[in-house]
């Protein structure tokens, strides 16, 4: 019988054997190649090393596992920017659970090794919901591998109605500001099919000046603007006259959206909804696509255990929460390698 063996990332066919497993199980665009990529780029000087590897048995794959290391606050972690943005292991949907248990055993064993070999002191990872929903995990499988349980809620959109039915469940008061936009404004939808350097460049351009500074760098974006080229991301960008004044970028894959960065030119911010009328335009967009979810993130709502969200995020949550979604868990968890990281951590992060 072939026993469950170890492919790491210098394989010659890992990229393609990678993407094969992710077409097959139905994986959102966080766990594509192309975006640990980009996680590898906005770490910058912190990131070590990516020892992302699979687990196959015989010629199967069974299991991704994306891990990046980096050197964070508190020594080498398994982490992406010092957050729980990398996701965990993801073994395949036709395992059984008695399968599921032995491939978890042997890729946790084997994490573990690795963090020993590269002194790592702790493992911050979420359980990815569009994932989940695919996985129909009903509970946070880190928990059984010694992680501290550190999850959130998030808003996830089901997207499997008519347009007219997402249009009714927005908030009450979305549904004028969204008319009324669309009467003012012109929509630029840019996509795999449209997408070109000109059109891309107007996001950057708005990012900077809604940060008043660089947050990513050219070679950052250069990955997300080969995410629309491949069809794992979509930009709505927001014209009022001549001029774009707002756009927001998705990632996407397999049926599964994601709302991920949104800027607006600071000029119209308090005269203009640009950020409204853009998550409603993708809605539509991906419902005529037919895709089945649009998650649109994170929900903060006050101070938790080892969590203080700031209040502009807070703000940014009940924004989120307008649009019709549901509450779905996001399952994190935290590991620590030694009891002294722990400690530390826990000083440092309690709010109460």
């Amino acid at each position: 019988m072939d026993s469950l063996k170890i492919v790491t990332n210098e394989s010659s066919d890992f990229v393609s054997l990678w993407g094969d497993f992710c077409q097959l199980n139905k994986m959102p665009a966080f766990l594509s190649i192309i975006w640990l990529e980009f996680c590898e780029k906005i770490m910058r000087e912190n990131f070590l090393r990516n020892m992302s590897f699979m687990v196959t048995k015989g010629t199967s794959v069974v299991a991704i596992v994306p891990i990046l290391m980096e050197k964070g606050i508190y020594g080498n972690q398994f982490s992406i920017s010092n957050g729980y943005l990398l996701p965990s292991p993801v073994v395949s949907i036709e395992a059984t659970t008695d399968f599921r248990r032995e491939i978890e055993k042997h890729i946790f064993s084997h994490i573990a090794e690795m963090a020993l070999a590269e002194n790592v002191c702790l493992y911050m990872t979420l359980i990815d919901p569009l994932s989940a929903i695919e996985q129909k995990y009903q509970h946070n499988y880190l928990l059984e591998q010694n992680f501290l349980d550190v999850s959130l809620l998030t808003t996830i959109v089901d997207l499997r109605v008519s347009a007219e039915i997402l249009f009714s469940r927005l908030r009450k008061s979305f549904k004028p500001l969204i008319n009324r936009e669309m009467k003012r404004c012109q929509i630029v939808m840019v996509d795999h099919k449209s997408v070109t350097k000109v059109l891309f460049e107007h996001f950057p351009r708005l990012y900077h000046l809604a940060s008043g500074r660089n947050v990513y760098a050219d070679s950052e974006w250069d990955i997300l603007f080969m995410m629309i080229k491949q069809d794992l991301g979509m930009l709505v960008l927001v014209q009022l006259g001549n001029e774009i004044i707002g756009g927001s970028y998705f990632n996407h894959s397999n049926a599964k959206a994601y709302y991920s960065l949104s800027a607006n030119d600071p000029k119209y911010e308090t005269s203009n909804y640009s950020g409204h009328i853009a998550i409603w335009k993708a809605m539509e967009y991906y419902n005529q696509r037919g895709f089945e979810w649009l998650e649109l993130g994170w929900q903060f709502f006050g101070p938790q255990l080892l969590e203080n969200p700031s209040e502009k995020n807070v703000n940014i949550s009940f924004f989120k929460r307008g649009f019709g979604g549901c509450y779905f868990p996001i399952y994190r968890g935290i590991k620590f390698f030694n009891n002294q990281t722990r400690k530390e951590f826990i000083e440092k992060n309690i709010t109460i």
